[in-house]
């Protein structure tokens, strides 16, 4: 229900203004420690990382000020890459919501991806052709790959790179939770 509920907030809010920026970010910028997740919108082990670990991420650390999350779209076909332009042309705010609803419905997706992504763009004010038409943000996202896979060299996803201070781990492909939540809580003793 949670779910639906987010994204009739995001229809009402939805604009069609073409934002280049793609930086999104959940939790406070002062957080000692940082994850960047690298996430393609059709990836089976992304929607499972949203789905399993998210709730605990950000209840137990985001929300208490020890964790910010860094969203790095690292779409790996050409439907999550559309999804991607979708998600970057809302408002900021409701990022977060409508990649939740996006993983939730990630099956409806792959079973059906162009008549999920008409249908997900006409309800938020866009259409498909119009937002493919923005280079600006297509640029903008193959730039953000580009740089991490020269920097990260990321090998597929999530990818997920915590930063604290001078500390630095990198998980390619979805950890097991209590090894991931574990070097977390390890990290934020480290540096608070």
């Amino acid at each position: 229900m949670k779910v639906f509920i987010v994204l009739a907030s995001v229809l009402v809010m939805a604009t069609n203004v073409f934002a280049t920026d793609i930086t999104r970010s959940l939790g406070r910028t002062t957080a000692p420690v940082v994850i960047e997740e690298y996430a393609s919108l059709t990836c089976h082990a992304c929607r499972a990382f949203q789905m399993a670990f998210y709730p605990k991420l950000v209840k137990e650390f985001i929300d208490k000020g020890k964790v910010r999350l860094v969203f790095h779209a690292y779409p790996l076909d050409n439907v999550a890459f559309i999804a991607s332009i979708l998600a970057f042309s809302i408002p900021k705010d409701q990022f977060f919501p409508f990649i939740e609803y996006l993983y939730f419905n990630q099956p409806t997706l792959k079973k059906s991806p162009q008549k999920t992504l008409d249908t997900w763009a006409e309800k938020l004010g866009f259409t498909i052709k119009n937002l493919v038409k923005n280079q600006k943000l297509i640029q903008a996202i193959k730039s953000d790959m580009d740089h991490a896979v020269k920097t990260i060299h990321i090998r597929g996803t999530p990818t997920l790179v915590i930063h604290a201070k001078n500390y630095r781990k990198q998980f390619d492909g979805l950890p097991p939770a209590q090894v991931f939540f574990t070097t977390l809580e390890k990290m934020y003793e480290k540096v608070k």
